[in-house]
């Protein structure tokens, strides 16, 4: 693999240097993933379809999260666990991911 870095994101300085991380591994992967849980849906006008519908009032289901981050990042496999309601009616979400060709857990 040859190398490519990517700038890290969130942005990190370190010794007046921007931070990278390298092209298809896991933490560019993991990076890539978070940028999509982050960005509601329709938030960028250039990419409408970029990133996960707001699940405040409809909930998650995991199968559709798992499916939906799949499919904008396919060098990923994402199991998605849900943990609650608890008695504030929160529910916790956890995303595991993996890389897809390689098969190496986070």
């Amino acid at each position: 693999m040859a190398d490519v870095p990517h700038l890290q994101w969130p942005l990190r300085i370190h010794d007046g240097r921007l931070q990278v991380v390298e092209q298809d591994t896991i933490e560019d992967v993991r990076q890539c993933v978070h940028a999509l849980l982050v960005t509601p849906r329709g938030a960028r006008p250039l990419a409408p379809d970029l990133g996960i519908d707001d699940p405040t009032f409809i909930g998650v289901d995991p199968e559709r999260l798992a499916a939906d981050l799949q499919d904008a990042e396919p060098r990923a496999t994402v199991t998605v666990e849900l943990a609650g309601p608890d008695q504030h009616g929160q529910q916790q979400v956890t995303v595991h991911l993996e890389l897809a060709d390689a098969g190496e857990p986070e």
